[in-house]
């Protein structure tokens, strides 16, 4: 594995940054009123939002705080396929489903990025051998930090060893 100069990485985070606030101004500029009020109007109303000005101030939040995070999610996962091809030789995949490939010591890696505290969706989270099944014919290990670990797989299912 090859070390990662950490000048390479705040260039790389400073060029990209700007593109994250790029695409928020640019996802405000596509705004309309009739997107923000495609939100369910009962929740609006159980939040008490009754004048207008409380209305369209929380809608915007909300479109905010979910565009945002998608955004983010891009740029976070634009950041680890930087650093696996500095340090490893990783690159995009291909694969439905797979965000980042890379071979260390022998081992292919195989990875989908979450930036959030869900470790997947409720289709992957109900068969996360799908899309590994697409991928490649190894056995199916789960890698996953505390915050992340599924909740419907013992610690002996989630690392099926070779």
């Amino acid at each position: 594995m090859n070390e990662l100069n950490i000048n390479v990485l705040n260039d790389f985070v400073n060029e990209n940054i700007i593109n994250f606030h790029n695409r928020r101004i640019k996802s405000l500029e596509g705004l309309s009123l009739n997107k923000l009020l495609k939100k369910n109007p009962y929740l609006l109303k159980a939040k008490n939002l009754v004048i207008a000005s409380d209305l369209i101030s929380n809608l915007m939040e909300a479109f905010l705080s979910s565009s945002e995070e998608q955004i983010f999610g891009s740029f976070l996962e634009d950041l680890a396929i930087h650093i696996s091809g500095i340090t490893c030789g990783g690159h995009k995949s291909t694969a439905p489903g797979v965000d980042l490939e890379f071979i260390n010591n022998g081992t292919h890696y195989v990875v989908s990025i979450k930036s959030g505290t869900n470790w997947g969706n409720s289709s992957q989270i109900a068969n996360p051998t799908t899309t590994h099944n697409a991928v490649s014919p190894m056995p199916l290990v789960f890698v996953s930090d505390e915050r992340h670990k599924p909740d419907s797989f013992s610690s002996v299912s989630m690392r099926q060893a070779q």
